[in-house]
């Protein structure tokens, strides 16, 4: 059963963020581009309280709300937007580039649809590992596609490799 109490938390807890993101970002104090996930946030909350926590996503560009729902530390998120070395990317990364793989989020990236080839690639690797490697019960990889992204021959032919 999904708990709506955590669901709300979640949603607000994101949608607060990307406001205090929009107070700041005049300022230069965050040292990348941000791609804002405003009116996205419920996509990913609700997908990812029906996901595992050994789950793993792979967000596209807008993926503050994967990152910060799937439980990606918020003090590594602001360090990181500031370009700071305690961010989740070592402060090189920056808005776009969120990761965290404990929490099960592989990485965002800024080019369009990188996302397909990385997860199939995870799960192809987490298909070849030994079944005692794996947790029980694993599931294959979370993407989440936005507009014009699995458009090409080279997408298709990622989603049908694992399959």
């Amino acid at each position: 059963m999904i708990d709506t109490e955590a669901v709300y938390r979640d949603l607000y807890r994101i949608r607060k963020v990307e406001q205090r993101i929009i107070d700041i970002y005049p300022t230069d104090a965050i040292q990348s581009p941000v791609h804002l996930a405003i009116g996205h946030e419920s996509v990913a909350v609700a997908v990812s309280h029906g996901l595992r926590s050994y789950d793993t996503v792979f967000p596209y560009y807008r993926g503050h709300h994967w990152y910060l729902t799937r439980g990606g530390d918020l003090r590594r998120f602001w360090a990181e937007l500031f370009g700071k070395a305690t961010g989740c990317c070592l402060g090189r990364g920056g808005s776009m580039h969120l990761c965290d793989k404990r929490a099960g989020v592989m990485g965002a990236s800024a080019i369009v649809a990188p996302h397909l080839p990385n997860a199939a690639g995870y799960a192809w690797a987490q298909k070849l590992k030994a079944p005692k490697m794996r947790p029980s019960g694993a599931a294959d990889p979370v993407v989440y596609l936005l507009g014009p992204e699995p458009s090409t021959s080279e997408d298709r032919e990622d989603l049908h490799f694992v399959h």
